[in-house]
């Protein structure tokens, strides 16, 4: 492998980072071989100051060597308080010197997971932890062979749909229900199910929430705990074997509201943006593809806007909030019509996450798809 000149900026040198692996299948025993072959993940434990880049922005550990995933050079900035936007614009050999001066000064205990020689996160063992002066400071995932074995025991599929994803962010493991449907436009059938998500590299802990499945395109939102969630719970006090359990046993008899989801779509569909709420689910949208060439345009391409029509909302938004800033607020400064179906923004992000090949890109639109539908959903019943 080449690398370029030290003195060049870190987000002009994508060789420097190891690909992150991820794969799809609709089989569990094909998801477990991929976890035990290619996704066999160990954890090593120790303090920043005993971690070191070279030249070649390879990572020295107690005499081993190991490349970077992208993902574990923004766990590193984070952990250093390293600003990430900050951290790509910077210069290879100002940012090993940072790392270098600021873990002799954190001496912090970090959790480094390896693959292959390829440090693919970088935990704080704290996590999931808690802010109690009593927790326990060490991180103990769910592996993914764990939540597989799980949901394979609890979760029957006969004449439903199956899909796992499996890469280093982690592992999601959608099934929806052929016999519950829901149909907001008439032909364009829907079905509803649920999504188990977790991660053994550092992302959440096991959560299941609603799912639904738009047939004439297959692409799919995770809707959000506003319609149905369960979470694996995280204290350490009690043993692991038993959490999991619990949740095994939550997840089993996993429901949404589905008079809340059916509401929800028939207002996607007969409903518009307004320009604050464009505003708000482009920003979200690009953020997903933040440090990508032309994060806006792709934004821009989920909710069929052009160019100047989205700068033209958003500047419009930004003199609203100018103005009541100022302490104006007349009617004159509520949200305006942006023209932009929902319906049709809605199956802009679900569409592109679909054809994702990041899991954690097409997880986040999933979840933004799923944000869309709750603007429309009705306030339950208290």
């Amino acid at each position: 492998m080449t690398v370029a000149s030290v003195g060049e900026r870190i987000s002009t040198i994508p060789e420097l980072f190891a690909p992150e692996l991820s794969m799809a299948t609709d089989n569990f025993d094909h998801a477990r071989d991929a976890c035990e072959r290619d996704f066999d993940y160990r954890r090593l434990e120790i303090t920043l100051d005993r971690l070191s880049l070279d030249e070649e922005f390879r990572v020295s550990v107690d005499g081993g060597k190991y490349i970077l995933t992208e993902k574990a050079f923004d766990d590193i900035g984070a952990i250093l308080d390293v600003p990430p936007r900050f951290a790509r614009e910077i210069t290879r050999e100002l940012f090993t010197i940072i790392v270098d001066r600021l873990g002799q000064l954190h001496q912090q205990a970090v959790v480094l997971v390896v693959r292959d020689g390829i440090i693919v996160a970088v935990v704080d063992p704290a996590k999931w932890s808690g802010n109690s002066r009593n927790a326990r400071p060490h991180y103990e995932p769910v592996s993914n062979l764990e939540l597989l074995s799980l949901i394979e025991n609890v979760w029957s599929t006969p004449g439903g749909r199956l899909r796992i994803n499996v890469s280093d962010a982690g592992l999601a493991i959608e099934v929806v229900d052929p016999n519950i449907t829901i149909e907001p436009k008439v032909g364009d059938v829907i079905n509803v199910g649920a999504v188990v998500t977790g991660s053994e590299t550092g992302g959440p802990a096991p959560l299941a929430r609603g799912y639904t499945l738009r047939l004439v395109c297959s692409n799919g939102a995770a809707i959000p705990s506003y319609f149905g969630t369960a979470r694996f719970s995280t204290d350490w006090r009690v043993r692991h074997d038993r959490r999991l359990e619990v949740f095994g046993r939550v997840v089993e008899h996993f429901s949404v509201n589905m008079e809340l989801v059916r509401q929800a779509y028939q207002g996607v569909v007969d409903g518009e943006l307004n320009d604050q709420s464009f505003w708000a689910f482009h920003r979200q949208a690009a953020y997903v593809f933040r440090g990508a060439t032309g994060a806006e345009t792709t934004a821009d391409a989920m909710f069929g806007v052009e160019e100047a029509r989205r700068k033209q909302l958003v500047a419009a938004v930004r003199k609203r909030q100018g103005l009541l800033r100022h302490g104006r607020n007349d009617a004159v400064l509520l949200p305006q019509p942006s023209g932009i179906r929902a319906w049709d923004a809605y199956n802009g992000i679900t569409a592109a996450a679909r054809d994702e090949t990041s899991y954690a890109r097409r997880v986040a639109l999933e979840r933004l798809g799923g944000d869309l539908l709750k603007e429309f959903a009705p306030e339950p019943a208290v």
